[in-house]
């Protein structure tokens, strides 16, 4: 509390003097005694009124900003939250469509290459009998050019030995 000092009597305007200029100026009453009052305060008590007041008002004004400031922070973040959902459901969208797309290749690609491991087959498997087929025709005229020369031995020896042409 300020130190305030009143004196005993408090004068009201109509106890003073007539003069307009005078009425709460005038520190005396018709009788000439001083009756009005007064605070006195000292510097110390004032500059303490005055920081008790400049620190509650400081004190308000922060708490009410740091609400503010709180449920604007707040408001974003709740703004922040909702586009990144958004976003995320967008990306997920396209990463599904394209998996899709990827997983479509890649069967369409595991198809093709089934076939050609069919195809491969169905040749290899051709070629195996065609290498059979070429290795009896090979057998074939090995042993009919061994014929053959077992003839053309027989008869040389046949013209050259008179004992073979008996025999």
């Amino acid at each position: 509390m300020p130190d305030v000092m009143v004196e005993d009597e408090v004068s009201s305007p109509a106890s003073s003097s007539t003069d307009d200029s005078d009425n709460w100026s005038s520190d005396e009453d018709e009788s000439g005694s001083d009756s009005t009052v007064t605070a006195v305060q000292t510097p110390s008590a004032e500059y303490n009124q005055l920081m008790t007041a400049a620190i509650t008002a400081i004190t308000t004004f922060k708490a009410e900003m740091d609400e503010k400031i709180d449920k604007e922070i707040a408001a974003r973040f709740k703004e922040v939250d909702r586009v990144l959902d958004i976003k995320v459901k967008e990306m997920e969208q396209v990463v599904n469509v394209r998996l899709k797309e990827v997983e479509q290749t890649y069967k369409f690609q595991i198809q093709e290459i089934r076939q050609t491991v069919v195809e491969i087959q169905e040749q290899q498997r051709a070629f195996g009998q065609k290498l059979l087929e070429l290795k009896w025709e090979i057998q074939l005229q090995r042993e009919a050019v061994e014929n053959v020369n077992t003839r053309s031995a027989k008869r040389r020896r046949s013209h050259t030995d008179p004992e073979l042409e008996a025999a």
